[in-house]
């Protein structure tokens, strides 16, 4: 099980949204609905590169603000994204930067963040480590306080300071790809736990 790894030393974590696989029907174990055009293999969705994603309801639930964050998942790359950006978990469009996204960026695990200025731009970015082909690799994104930190397979490959409240706006999160379908990813994903630690 995928756990907060103690990043919020005493506070419990605060699951928002958790991946469900029953067959081939993809659920949120905690009642967000999930529109998806992905394929389904073994627990895990499947993008293979077109415009194919898994769009989470209720955009405000996603709302981070200045407050701390998770996002996590278990990935699986079969190839290289038609873009040099294959997008995991995004509140994002292919013009508009919604508040985050964490993607890998010509295979490098990457996440991008903007504030409630921003609309087309993004004010930080940092990635770092590999996502292999063909092996599961578990990424993971946190931010506690100001700082935001980079893991894969549980070893930090990156962390930098972020002082700025993440964006908002209303479009919604994404598994596989933007919300406009835009930046897909080319292989598996499964065990998307995001967390939201509210102030």
């Amino acid at each position: 099980m995928l756990m907060w790894q103690g990043l919020l030393s005493g506070q419990p974590p605060n699951e928002i949204f958790r991946l469900g696989v029953n067959g081939t029907t993809v659920y949120d174990v905690y009642g967000h609905t999930i529109t998806s055009n992905m394929g389904v293999v073994s627990g895990a969705l499947v993008g293979d590169g077109t415009a194919k994603s898994a769009i989470i309801s209720n955009p405000a639930d996603f709302t981070f603000g200045t407050n701390d964050f998770e996002i996590e998942a278990e990935v699986y790359r079969t190839g290289n994204a038609p873009t040099t950006l294959g997008c995991l978990v995004s509140r994002s469009t292919v013009n508009i930067a919604g508040g985050f996204a964490f993607l890998l960026l010509n295979n490098v695990p990457t996440v991008y963040l903007t504030d409630a200025t921003q609309t087309s731009n993004w004010k930080f970015v940092m990635g770092g480590g590999t996502c292999p082909l063909n092996t599961w690799t578990r990424l993971r994104v946190a931010r506690v306080g100001s700082l935001v930190s980079l893991y894969v397979d549980d070893v930090l490959v990156n962390s930098q300071p972020y002082t700025l409240a993440v964006g908002t706006s209303n479009i919604s999160t994404a598994i596989g790809g933007n919300a406009d379908r835009s930046h897909p990813m080319v292989g598996h994903i499964k065990n998307v736990v995001i967390r939201h630690m509210k102030k």
